[in-house]
């Protein structure tokens, strides 16, 4: 029984998407923890299970529409 039908059905979004998007809280919660202001943003992607910055770079504006960076620099200037 194939079961990526189902999966499409259930979450309207393919297990790709669904999975990118998991990804994409994770590394949101990251950008806007102070203690990681220092950390390059690509090496928080690797951390939470993108392979390619380019894949990341893409799904992130795809999903939250700003670039990882400004969306760090805002959620950081928001905290002050």
């Amino acid at each position: 029984m194939d079961r990526k039908p189902l999966f499409g059905v259930a979450y309207s979004k393919s297990f790709p998407e669904v999975i990118n998007s998991m990804r994409i809280k994770d590394i949101t919660n990251k950008l806007k923890d102070p203690n990681l202001a220092n950390v390059k943003v690509e090496e928080l992607a690797f951390d939470v299970g993108f392979n390619s910055t380019s894949s990341f770079y893409v799904a992130f504006k795809k999903i939250v529409k700003i670039t990882p960076r400004e969306f760090q620099r805002k959620m950081l200037h928001d905290m002050l």
